[in-house]
């Protein structure tokens, strides 16, 4: 794309002006308004995580489990708390080339990359979850069904999530071959 043809087409775009000083002010991290939503997002989650990880221990009977259950359910409590930081810092650092077409294939790269941490450090809680709830337990026909019923949500859901992933990335890389060009 010609650099007159893309003046010509920013023309055409109604879209709503933005003074210099909002446009500065949007590129301080504290005040860019998607970096405040995706902040409280991860503050909200990591508080939730954290309670969970110190009431755990009493509230959910985590004395009487084995070593090794508690250290699944904790590693996959602490994992979600390093992907949610990790999402956080990549959304943050979203400029990593000389050009805007460099720059927007590098984090192509990255989101393809993120996509995969994303999916399995679900797979990973939720496979704490599982084994930590369900350990103990006599298991009945009811409560068989019960959890199949949780790993059948968990799994729909990890195939959701990948769903939305896919998505987001098909879109982008529409993007991608659109600023090749």
């Amino acid at each position: 794309m010609e650099l007159q043809e893309m003046k010509a087409l920013w023309k055409v775009d109604n879209t709503t002006p933005i003074s210099i000083t909002e446009i500065e002010k949007m590129t301080l991290e504290n005040s860019h308004p998607m970096l405040r939503k995706i902040k409280r997002q991860l503050l909200l989650e990591m508080i939730l995580w954290i309670i969970i990880l110190f009431g755990y221990h009493n509230a959910f009977d985590g004395a009487k489990r084995p070593g090794a259950i508690n250290l699944i359910f904790v590693a996959g409590l602490v994992q979600a708390v390093a992907y949610n930081f990790a999402g956080y810092c990549a959304a943050r650092n979203l400029i990593a080339g000389s050009d805007l077409s460099t720059s927007f294939h590098n984090y192509l790269k990255k989101l393809r990359r993120f996509r995969w941490t994303a999916i399995c450090s679900r797979a990973v809680l939720m496979l704490g979850v599982i084994l930590f709830f369900s350990y103990g337990l006599e298991m009945q026909t009811k409560r068989i069904v019960g959890i199949a019923g949780i790993t059948t949500m968990f799994g729909i859901q990890l195939l959701l999530i990948s769903m939305s992933w896919n998505k987001r990335i098909e879109k982008l890389g529409g993007i991608a071959e659109s600023l090749k060009n």
